[in-house]
C-alpha cells in the first residue's frame, strides 16, 4: 500500500509540475512577445517624431539603424513602394502594400506581424507605424516565435523541473509514511488480537477518517472480547458435560478425522494420546466400527451393534450421520457421531434370564408330561377304580 500511494502521489505531482512548467513557459514566451511588440512600437513612435517629407529616407534609415542596434528599418510609401531599407537595396524589393503590418498601419495607424523574411531568410517580428507624412515606417527584429523561445528555455525548465521532482519525491515519501503508519499500527494491533489480546490502544492520527476506523475497531474488539468470554464459558460447559458422561462420544468428519472425543470414549478403547484432528484409525482399528462409519458417510445409514472389548466388556456402538456448518473440515459439512455405551451388565442379565427360562422349561417338562398322560388315561375311562383315579 505504501509503495502504491507513493508511486501514485509522485506520478500525479510529476504531471502537475510538468504541465505547470509548460504553461508557465508558454505564458512567459507570450509575455516576451507582447513586451517586444510594445518596446518596438514605442521606439517607432520616437523615430516617427523625427521623420518628415523634408528628411532623406536613406539618411533617416542609416541614422536610426545605428541607434537601434542594427535593427532593420524600412520606409514604405503609401502605395507600398519601398523608399529606403537599412539592410537591402529598395530597388530589389517588391511592393509591400499587401504585407500584413503595412496594411494594418495604413488602416489603423500601426500594425504588427511575425514571419520569415524572404530577404534575410530568418524569422522577424515586424512593427509598422504610419507617419504624419503618410509614409509607413517599419522596424524588424529577430523573433522566432513563442515556441522557439520556449525551446530556448528548455534547459532552465528541465533544471527547475528536476529540482521540483526531487522535492516532490521527498514530500511523497513523507506523505505516504503519514498515511500508511496508522494502518501499520492497526495491523500490529490486530496481530495482538490473534494472540488473544483484546485491550489495544491505537494512537490518534491526523486524519479523522482513520480515527473513526480505529474507534470502530476498539468497539468491535470489546464486543469480540465479550462474545469470546461467553463462548469460552459455553465451551467449558460442553467439555465438562462430555468429559463426565459415562457414555463415550466421538465426532468425525467425512474424511474420518476426529473432531471431538470425550474421556469415556478414550477409556473404552484404552487411548491415552491426543487424537483430535487425527484419523479414526488412531483411535480404534475395529473393522465393524470402520465399516459403520463409512456406511454412514456414503449411504447416510445408521448402525447399532455390540462389540466385545479386550477386557471382556460389551459395548453398544451407535453410528449416525450429521450435517452442520460447524463441521468446517468437510466440503459437504457431513460428519458421523459414534455413541459408545457399556451394556455389559444388561447383556449378562439377559443371558442369565435366557439360561433360567431354559432350565425351568426343562425341569417342568417331565412332570407336565406325566400329568398330561394320566389325564388322558382318566379321560379315556381306562382306569375305573376311583381310588386309582
Amino acid at each position: 500500500m505504501k509503495k502504491h500511494i507513493f508511486s501514485r502521489f509522485f506520478i500525479v505531482t510529476s504531471f502537475a509540475l510538468l504541465i505547470a512548467a509548460v504553461i508557465s513557459a508558454f505564458i512567459l514566451g507570450n509575455n516576451m512577445e507582447k513586451k517586444t511588440q510594445h518596446d518596438m512600437l514605442r521606439l517607432l513612435k520616437v523615430m516617427e517624431q523625427g521623420y518628415s517629407r523634408n528628411v532623406n529616407p536613406n539618411d533617416f534609415v542609416k541614422r536610426n539603424s545605428k541607434i537601434t542596434d542594427n535593427s532593420r528599418i524600412t520606409v514604405i510609401a503609401s502605395d507600398g513602394t519601398v523608399i529606403a531599407d537599412s539592410h537591402v537595396s529598395p530597388s530589389s524589393m517588391e511592393n509591400h502594400l499587401n504585407r500584413t503590418e503595412v496594411k494594418q498601419a495604413l488602416s489603423s495607424g500601426w500594425g504588427v506581424s511575425n514571419r520569415n523574411s524572404s530577404t534575410l531568410h530568418k524569422g522577424l517580428m515586424y512593427v509598422a507605424i504610419k507617419s504624419e507624412s503618410g509614409d509607413v515606417i517599419r522596424i524588424a527584429q529577430s523573433f522566432d516565435g513563442v515556441f522557439t523561445n520556449i525551446s530556448k528555455q528548455v534547459p532552465a525548465i528541465f533544471v527547475a523541473l528536476l529540482i521540483a521532482l526531487l522535492i516532490s519525491l521527498l514530500i511523497s515519501k513523507r506523505f505516504s509514511n503519514t498515511i500508511t503508519r496508522p494502518f501499520a499500527n492497526i495491523v500490529s494491533g490486530l496481530d495482538k488480537v490473534s494472540q488473544g489480546e483484546y485491550q489495544i490502544d491505537f494512537e490518534n492520527t491526523k486524519y479523522e477518517e482513520l480515527d473513526t476506523i480505529t474507534n470502530r475497531i476498539k468497539s468491535l474488539l470489546n464486543e469480540i472480547k465479550s462474545s469470546s468470554s461467553d463462548l469460552d464459558k459455553e465451551r467449558e460447559k460442553v467439555n465438562f458435560i462430555l468429559d463426565n458422561m459415562e457414555e463415550g462420544l466421538v465426532l468425525v468428519d467425512e474424511n474420518q478425522d476426529i473432531l471431538t472425543v470425550n474421556n469415556s470414549a478414550k477409556n473404552f478403547f484404552d487411548c491415552s494420546e491426543d487424537v483430535n484432528k487425527r484419523n479414526l484409525v488412531y483411535f480404534t482399528d475395529h473393522i465393524k466400527i470402520q465399516n459403520a462409519v463409512e456406511d454412514a458417510i456414503m449411504k447416510e445409514n445408521s448402525s447399532l451393534f455390540d462389540i466385545t472389548l479386550p477386557d471382556n466388556r460389551i459395548v453398544s456402538i451407535h453410528t449416525t450421520n450429521v450435517v452442520g456448518k460447524f463441521i468446517q473440515n468437510s466440503k459437504k459439512h457431513i460428519g458421523v457421531i459414534i455413541l459408545i455405551v457399556d451394556v455389559s451388565s444388561d447383556r449378562k442379565s439377559h443371558k442369565l434370564r435366557q439360561e433360567f427360562f431354559s432350565n425351568a422349561s426343562h425341569e417342568l417338562k417331565t412332570p407336565i408330561t406325566s400329568i398330561q398322560g394320566f389325564a388322558e388315561l382318566i379321560e379315556s375311562g381306562m382306569i375305573p377304580d376311583p381310588s386309582m383315579q
